[in-house]
């Protein structure tokens, strides 16, 4: 009897002890955060090694060319984990087609790659009432496409909203407040999936997480909330800065993922020419330090390219950045990236 009363304890502090290591998530559908961390419906540490793929602008149109789309395969191939989905609520003067987003998500999907699916509409805007208006809103009328894709898909709510003004000279309770009231209503609309916030100064003003990352954490019922930072000229140059971004967010536990970043970044305030030295192999070291997600900038988009052209399949298709990205840093995808565990049974 003694025996069985033992047995029964350590069973019942052990599950009391998962339920307290996943608060609220404990039978999450969904991706979910716990201890600074973002998971996926089995339970499984998931650190995003992604992309970000210029959807929106080369999918959504009236021809039947599908770049961005068509490249997911090659994307795959090379051992991302996660893409990052640019979308818009408008493109070209007109609603975008949520028909052609459903298709790129389910080809993501059907790769064994995450899609995290971002709005750029309101990128580097001040205005509120679109913040709103027109993108939370575009999340809440559109409920049932999230819950249908729960296990699978991240939402990054507004890309890069709120300009330099916002983040440095301005109230900077804004930040809070805007994304306590964006929540709310995401979270009253019956979506559960896993909320990424970007900060203000188009994201790289990474204190404003800092400051009020864990009040923004905190008012989500469901605690599923990953803090987005950027790294490009300013806070992507000095990797003592780098490393504070870093460290000032995860040692509060709170859940943190790089959503873009690049080799360099062009300085047109400077000249046509001029371009700033952005850290990207530092800041991959301190991505796998820290164990947090990155998504480079980008598949095919200029200077920033990391494939030499859409289609891409081997490493002599691929820019000197995306060579340094995919395969010869230490921290390369090749290297640390692993498929979501809801992939498991599949193969590439």
């Amino acid at each position: 009897m003694r025996l069985l009363m033992l047995v029964f304890s350590i069973v019942a502090a052990i599950a009391f002890g998962c339920q307290n290591s996943f608060p609220g998530q404990f039978q999450s559908t969904s991706f979910y955060t716990a201890n600074g961390k973002l998971y996926d419906a089995n339970r499984s540490e998931f650190i995003p090694r992604g992309i970000n793929n210029l959807h929106v602008w080369f999918d959504d149109n009236d021809d039947d060319v599908k770049e961005a789309f068509d490249a997911l395969e090659d994307i795959a191939g090379f051992g991302f984990n996660s893409v990052r989905v640019v979308w818009q609520v408008e493109f070209l003067g007109r609603k975008t087609n949520d028909a052609t987003l459903e298709q790129i998500i389910e080809r993501i999907v059907e790769l064994n790659m995450i899609p995290t699916i971002g709005i750029w509409d309101v990128t580097g805007s001040t205005d509120k009432d679109a913040f709103f208006n027109k993108v939370v809103s575009w999340w809440t009328d559109r409920s049932k496409l999230w819950q249908k894709y729960e296990n699978k898909v991240l939402i990054n709510i507004a890309n890069e909203f709120g300009d330099y003004e916002m983040a440095y000279k301005g109230d900077r309770r804004v930040f809070p407040e805007i994304y306590k009231e964006a929540i709310t209503r995401i979270r009253d609309a019956g979506i559960n999936n896993t909320l990424v916030i970007d900060s203000f100064d188009w994201s790289k003003d990474y204190t404003l997480i800092g400051d009020f990352g864990r009040e923004i954490y905190n008012h989500d019922p469901k605690k599923n909330v990953v803090f987005d930072i950027h790294f490009y000229c300013g806070s992507g140059e000095k990797e003592a800065e780098i490393t504070e971004a870093f460290k000032s967010i995860t040692e509060q536990k709170l859940p943190l993922l790089v959503g873009e970043f690049s080799h360099m970044h062009p300085m047109p305030w400077v000249s046509e020419e001029a371009k700033c030295d952005v850290k990207e192999k530092f800041i991959m070291s301190q991505a796998q330090k820290y164990g947090v997600g990155y998504y480079a900038w980008a598949w095919h988009n200029k200077e920033f390219s990391v494939a030499s052209d859409w289609r891409a399949t081997s490493r002599r298709q691929l820019t000197p950045w995306g060579k340094t990205l995919v395969f010869d840093d230490p921290n390369s995808v090749v290297k640390t990236a692993h498929l979501a565990t809801v992939f498991d049974r599949a193969t590439r």
